[in-house]
């Protein structure tokens, strides 16, 4: 489930957040029309949205597959998603304060 709480916080703050994605899927656009990309940096996106998106996906299906299910499961799954996403916001004001803005709404 850990993976499923870090693809679906990255896919949250990229695509939700931000224009990230967008812009991604925008220059995958660009290089089909024109045949170049004048932002490879920004190219990236589409296809790290696409595997995110797979992550979280084969992660529930991975999690549906284990027979010994129980409620505290969700307990771990939510300490997970928290844990990541407080992983990622510490990543973020270390390294590249900057894009802190876009949680301020969220986190007050």
């Amino acid at each position: 489930m850990l993976g499923a709480a870090a693809g679906a916080f990255w896919l949250w703050t990229a695509g939700m957040l931000t224009s990230f994605v967008r812009n991604g899927f925008e220059r995958v656009s660009m290089l089909l029309h024109t045949g170049h990309v004048d932002r490879p940096d920004v190219f990236i996106a589409a296809p790290a949205a696409l595997v995110t998106g797979g992550l979280v996906i084969f992660s529930f299906w991975g999690y549906s597959r284990v027979r010994n299910k129980s409620w505290s499961d969700l307990g771990l799954f939510v300490a997970a998603t928290v844990l990541v996403a407080g992983f990622f916001i510490a990543i973020f004001a270390a390294f590249a304060p900057q894009y802190l803005n876009m949680f301020r709404t969220h986190f007050r």
